[in-house]
């Protein structure tokens, strides 16, 4: 057979071995233009997971200080608005540090519920009384039942400014009634 030693491109090696520079400078270029845009995204994504981290740091503060606040004697929650001092520990109500420097605000406000409700005695000691089948004669008249220091609305409220100076608030409200 005839071998030609023609080639169009005659400043090349027929057994081309290796990288020119030339080719190198390209995939280098080409892996620096798709690394912008990635290293973009793993800043915003820093910048949020660090600001979900203080969002959860609040909410665990805020269920910490709701299940101390409902555990303690009903007798010894304070009434007032946006309180800070809290007399029992292990309720801590004001300025409290978080694990990464977060300054988070803590308040109670706590107030009495009026309650209220109507019922009609049934006399169950009257004779004939038949408990499957009471007669109208066996209920005594309606009464209203009024109880104003019988329930408290607590309101527990944890607030923190983000490093772009925006405040932040979570709060939770429940009610706690004395039963004695």
């Amino acid at each position: 057979m005839f071998e030609s030693s023609f080639s169009c491109f005659p400043f090349q090696p027929e057994h081309r071995r290796g990288m020119t520079l030339l080719e190198i400078m390209f995939a280098t270029l080409i892996l620096a233009f798709s690394l912008i845009p990635i290293s973009g995204l793993l800043g915003s994504g820093t910048k949020a997971t660090s600001q979900d981290y203080r969002m959860i740091e609040a909410l665990q503060l805020l269920e910490k200080t709701a299940n101390a606040v409902v555990q303690a004697p009903y007798k010894d929650i304070p009434i007032g608005t946006s309180l800070t001092t809290y007399a029992t520990p292990p309720v801590f109500l004001g300025s409290i540090i978080g694990k990464y420097n977060t300054d988070y605000t803590v308040s109670l406000t706590s107030e009495f519920v009026p309650v209220s409700f109507q019922a009609q005695p049934v006399m169950v000691f009257s004779p004939g009384f038949i408990e499957s089948a009471p007669r109208p004669s066996d209920f005594d008249v309606l009464k209203t039942y009024n109880y104003g220091n019988l329930v408290k609305r607590l309101t527990i409220q944890v607030r923190w400014r983000e490093p772009n100076n925006r405040n932040q608030q979570i709060e939770v409200i429940t009610f706690l009634a004395s039963l004695q």
